[in-house]
Parts: structure tokens; C-alpha cells; sequence
């Protein structure tokens, strides 16, 4: 049997052959123990505590490590550490370290990022240990590239805590998910309840799948603190509830949505939830939920809508910051709400088009290559300008950057390089968008109080469909609008922006016996939309309801009379409305009154049929102070 030495000094131990097992004791601030020599790479771990550096051999190389009677090696004898000691796999608040699972031969690798050893093996018998052990709690994973070549299907109550999304990285390698909560193959699940997930990345590849899968009942499912890159449908949770996602960034989904929450989820709560860049669907859908919140975060540069909604009851979004919106022609919006019911939008700021950027890079060919962002986000459509860019240069596809460092496509060959060049121009082709857009079977939608870049009229604040119903947006003044059912939504514009169309007269006017006389207002004196055409004839802009009101005097009646008042659509020849007023002799007034929905782009007019028993004709007095109009949107 060999010899264990004993040492009653660091310095003894440290100088001894790096070779079998030794004893510590007598040091002073290090308890006594059993240390056996362990090849691996220990690089950064020692403390002379738990592990102690031969004076003649690298870390890299090995270490002297302390051993103990409940070495979790006796229990876990498939682990690739056999050495190890329990402080190795559970921390002092009870966590256990995934690196106490790893393989020696993994280690450095997870430590510099050039490994190739896939661990999700190691990962799983952690969680496995922390459940059959402790009946749940989480598995602690320190900074490092984690390589997961194989979903990890996590068992009931156990998460995962990184050191934070810039140390600590899963890199999902297989053609599967990442992380899977739940089986969802029976209604019958049982409910995989209290699991944090936080601060760690998760990068996926091309063909990678999901990221986060929550399948069936996940309740108090907790993201917090953590980057999710590339994959396909990165995160997706369904029939999930008392769902909190906090600080989360997801990017670059190849295909679907970067986030989905799906089958009746509910108390489901966003908070400062950014997602960018989905290269073939939206930024966040939401579907079949109840109760949705979403507060803050940032929706920008998806390929599809940035946020969409369907079959969803009692959805909040507050505060969001939404940009790089697709063009209307697309049928993509902002905020896309379809056969929803009770949804408030409210705060936040949109943004249909895209502001400058400032790169450095190359262009060979028709590859632009990023190797700088200064300001900005890139994004499919920007025009290149710089110094040897060659005039109208524009990016037409995306390659590995997805609006950061990467490569892009562009559309005219050339050989350049240059550093602060200038990427410009609207979001798309036509510089067109839709903040929020609601179509299907959707009602009580409220829009209100937001930001925004522009009212210009390429782009539409909100469009109603015909079928939503019980809808309102209150939009800032001259922005444009689509309302497809009048009848049923309302679109206002803020208060104190909007005002009533007012005119009157400057002279007075004939009014011919047993004859139609169109009324003259011919002096405006509020027209803040240029409805009036200064003279008679009001053209609204917009189809909507208006009331319409106003009176005229007549003068020098001697005798009892009959006025018919007539609101008058020019452009087809109808009548729309007409009151009958009967007048005593004086100076009467003929005062009107009508409601209806006036159509956009067409002309309508004040007339007044007049009959006068003795056959002659009258005048209006002409006095601004008696012969007055009003128009009002009633909505």
C-alpha cells in the first residue's frame, strides 16, 4: 500500500512529489484534510483551501484537491471527476455547482470558449441530483461556454442560475431545444411549478431549435436577466400561468416568432422585454392568453409584425418602445390585433421609419462586412453613403449580422472600405407603416397617450377593420388614420389639437321665393383640418359622424313663411337630411341641426328652400353675429 504523507504546512504540501494523497493538518486557517493529486486543468481554482498548486506542476496540468468521506463521486461514480469533494458540487446556500458534474476534460474549454466537449449530459445529472436530492432548487452554472449538444429536459422545480447574461452561455449545438419544461403530450401533465431561469445567454445556430420550451402548465415560471441568440422559435411557452419574463433580450430567430406564448396562458407579465431582428416572424405573439401584460421593453426591426395579438381577452401593453415597423403593404404592423377582446395600448413611442447609423467595415462584392456599429441599428433597405461607397449602394439581405457586426447583402458590386459611413432611409421599400392595426372580431381595443416620430401620411397611427367593433384611439392631430366601421369605432384626436370648423358671413344674401338657395359662409374663422372651401361647400376628411349646426336671419318678413333647412351631398345629388321651419314676420332666425356620417372626399352643402306668400324675395340680414356654422366630428 503507498505511503500518505502528512504535512503540517502549505509550503511542505506545495513542495512534495505531485503524485498520490497527502494529509494537511495543524495549519492555521486551513481545517485538516485528505488531498489527492488530480490531473486536469485547475486553472483559476486554486484557494489553498480546496485546492492547492503543486510548486512543480501547472494548474493546467493538475492539483492537489481535498477529499471527504461524502464526496458526491461515490454517488455520481459515472461523473469524470471521481476526486472531487462536495464543496466542489454544492454551494453554501445550497446550490449546486454544474461544475462539480462536468468533465475534467471539458473544463478548459468552458473556461476560454474553444471547447468541443457537449456537457448537457453533465447538466442534466445535476439537475437530476438537485431534484432526487433536495426535491428542487437551482443549479448553479459559472461563467463559461456551456456546449449542449442534446435537449435538456428539466425535471420538476429545478432551474438555472448563470453569473449574468455576459459570463455565462449555453450554446444549443443539436437540432433540438435547449431547455424544456414540461412533456406537453397529455392534458393530464402535472404543473411544473417555482422555476427561475436567469442571467445566462443561450446562442443557438441556424438549425437549431427553441431555446426555452415551456410545454404544458409551467406556473410560477420565472425568466430573468437572460439573451437569447438565434435558433429557430427561440422561446415558446404554452397553457403557461403566473408567467413573469424580466430583462430578457431575444434576437435573430431564423425562423418563427422570437417569442410565443401560446393555448390559453394567462397572469402571463413582460417586464422591459426587448426582441429584435426575427428574420421570419414576429418580434412577441401572443396567442389564445388571458390577461397578457406587457410593460416597457422594446419590439424592433422584425420581419413580420413587431408585437401580435390574436384570441386574446384582457391585454395590457404599456410603455413599449416599438421601431423598424413594416411597410402597411405588407399586412404587418406595429401592434397587430386580430379577434381580441379588451385590449388598452397606451404610453410608449412608435416609429415606422429608421434614423441614421454609423458603421466601419468593408464591401467586396456584394457582401458588406460590419465590423463596427457606432449609433444605430442596420437594417434591410438602409442606403450606404461614405467615402468610396459607391452612390445608392443598399442593403438587400441579411447574412450573419442581424442589425449589429456581421455580414450583409447589397445590391451593387464593389470593392471599398471606410469607417463612420452612414446607413439611411425609411423601414422597407415604400416608407410606409401601421403603429397599430386591428382586424377580425376585435373590440374594446383603446389606443392613447403615446410617443411618436412622424404624422406624415405615408404613415397610419391605427386602422380599424370592418369588423372590429367598440374600438377607440385618441391620436395626435393631422395624423392619419384607417377606420373601416365608422359606426362602431371612434377615432378622436388629443384635445386641444382638434377643433371645430367655424364660419359665418360678411354680407347679406337673397333668398329667392319658391327656390333653392345655396347658404354662403364665405368667412372661415377656424378651419384647422381645411375642410371648408371658403365659400359654401364642406369636404371632410376623413369618413366619420358629424354634427352640424348653425342658423341664418332673415329680414323684412311681413308676413308668415315656411323655410325647409336641406344638408345636401353635392357629389352624388342626394339629399342626405332637411327640417321644415316655419317663420313669423320680422327677423326671423332658420336654425339647423343634423347628424350622420359624412364620407370622406366628398362635398355637401347648407341649402334653403323658401317660400314667401307674397312671391318675393328676401335677404339674410347678413350680420356675422346672426348668420353662423358649425362642423364637429362627433367621434
Amino acid at each position: 500500500m503507498a505511503t500518505v504523507e502528512s504535512f503540517s504546512s502549505l509550503a511542505n504540501l506545495k513542495a512534495s512529489t505531485a503524485t498520490g494523497a497527502a494529509c494537511l493538518v495543524g495549519v492555521s486557517g486551513v481545517p485538516d484534510g485528505v488531498f489527492f493529486f488530480t490531473s486536469g486543468d485547475f486553472t483559476g481554482q486554486a484557494d489553498d483551501q480546496n485546492i492547492v498548486k503543486a510548486d512543480s506542476t501547472p494548474l493546467a496540468t493538475g492539483a492537489w484537491v481535498r477529499q471527504s468521506g461524502k464526496a458526491v463521486a461515490e454517488k455520481y461514480p459515472n461523473v469524470a471527476a471521481p476526486y472531487l469533494n462536495l464543496h466542489d458540487y454544492v454551494l453554501d446556500n445550497g446550490s449546486y455547482n454544474v461544475m462539480g458534474f462536468v468533465p475534467q476534460a471539458a473544463k478548459s474549454g468552458i473556461r476560454d470558449g474553444q471547447g468541443t466537449v457537449e456537457v448537457d449530459g453533465a447538466i442534466r445529472t445535476a439537475m437530476q441530483a438537485i431534484r432526487d436530492e433536495r426535491g428542487g432548487g437551482q443549479l448553479w452554472m459559472p461563467a463559461g461556454h456551456f456546449r449542449v449538444g442534446a435537449p435538456i429536459v428539466a425535471p420538476q422545480g429545478v432551474g438555472i442560475t448563470g453569473q449574468n447574461s455576459k459570463a455565462t452561455f449555453l450554446h444549443n449545438q443539436g437540432t433540438g431545444g435547449c431547455l424544456i419544461y414540461g412533456t406537453g403530450t397529455s392534458d393530464n401533465d402535472p404543473d411544473f411549478e417555482r422555476v427561475l431561469i436567469e442571467g445566462l445567454a443561450i446562442i443557438g445556430t441556424p438549425t437549431s431549435g427553441k431555446a426555452i420550451w415551456g410545454r404544458k402548465a409551467t406556473t410560477m415560471f420565472c425568466i430573468r436577466d437572460v439573451y437569447i441568440e438565434g435558433g429557430n422559435s427561440p422561446v415558446v411557452l404554452d397553457s403557461c400561468y403566473s408567467l413573469m419574463m424580466e430583462r430578457v433580450q431575444v434576437r435573430s430567430a431564423e425562423t418563427g416568432d422570437n417569442i410565443a406564448l401560446n393555448a390559453i396562458s394567462h397572469d402571463v407579465t413582460l417586464l422591459q422585454v426587448s426582441s429584435q431582428v426575427a428574420k421570419a416572424g414576429a418580434g412577441i405573439a401572443i396567442l389564445g392568453c388571458y390577461t397578457p401584460r406587457i410593460y416597457g421593453g422594446k419590439a424592433e426591426f422584425n420581419q413580420h409584425d413587431q408585437v401580435r395579438i390574436a384570441n386574446t381577452r384582457g391585454m395590457t401593453i404599456r410603455d413599449m418602445y416599438i421601431e423598424g415597423i413594416q411597410p402597411s403593404s405588407t399586412g404587418y404592423a406595429g401592434i397587430h390585433v386580430t379577434n381580441a377582446d379588451a385590449v388598452i395600448v397606451s404610453g410608449g413611442l412608435f416609429d415606422a421609419t429608421q434614423g441614421s447609423t454609423t458603421l466601419s467595415g468593408t464591401i467586396s462584392g456584394f457582401t458588406l462586412t460590419v465590423t463596427d456599429i457606432q449609433l444605430g441599428t442596420l437594417f434591410v433597405g438602409a442606403v450606404l453613403t461614405g467615402p468610396g461607397i459607391r452612390v445608392g449602394t443598399r442593403i438587400t439581405g441579411l447574412g450573419t449580422g442581424t442589425g449589429e457586426e456581421g455580414t450583409y447583402t447589397v445590391d451593387l458590386s464593389q470593392e471599398a472600405g471606410f469607417t463612420a459611413a452612414r446607413a439611411t432611409g425609411p423601414m422597407g421599400t415604400d416608407g410606409t407603416g401601421t403603429y397599430v392595426k386591428v382586424s377580425g372580431g376585435t373590440s374594446a381595443l383603446r389606443m392613447s397617450d403615446y410617443g411618436f416620430v412622424s404624422v406624415a401620411a405615408s404613415q397610419h397611427h391605427v386602422d380599424f377593420g370592418a369588423s372590429a367593433y367598440g374600438c377607440e384611439a385618441m391620436i395626435p392631430f393631422g395624423a392619419r388614420f384607417v377606420n373601416a366601421n365608422p359606426d362602431q369605432n371612434f377615432v378622436r384626436f388629443r384635445p386641444g389639437e382638434d377643433a371645430p370648423l367655424l364660419a359665418t358671413v360678411s354680407s347679406p344674401q337673397a333668398i329667392v321665393h319658391d327656390a333653392t338657395t345655396t347658404i354662403s359662409f364665405d368667412v372661415k374663422t377656424k378651419d384647422v383640418r381645411n375642410e371648408w372651401s371658403g365659400n359654401n361647400t364642406f369636404s371632410p376628411a376623413v369618413t366619420d359622424i358629424y354634427q352640424i349646426r348653425g342658423f341664418v336671419q332673415l329680414a323684412g318678413l311681413v308676413c308668415t313663411s315656411q323655410a325647409n333647412a336641406i344638408l345636401y351631398n353635392v357629389t352624388d345629388s342626394t339629399t342626405v337630411s332637411q327640417l321644415v321651419r316655419y317663420l313669423p314676420t320680422g327677423a326671423p332666425s332658420v336654425d339647423f341641426a343634423f347628424e350622420g356620417k359624412l364620407e370622406a372626399g366628398k362635398n355637401y352643402q347648407i341649402r334653403l328652400y323658401y317660400s314667401d306668400p307674397a312671391s318675393v324675395t328676401r335677404y339674410t340680414s347678413g350680420q356675422a353675429s346672426s348668420n353662423q356654422l358649425s362642423i364637429q366630428r362627433v367621434r
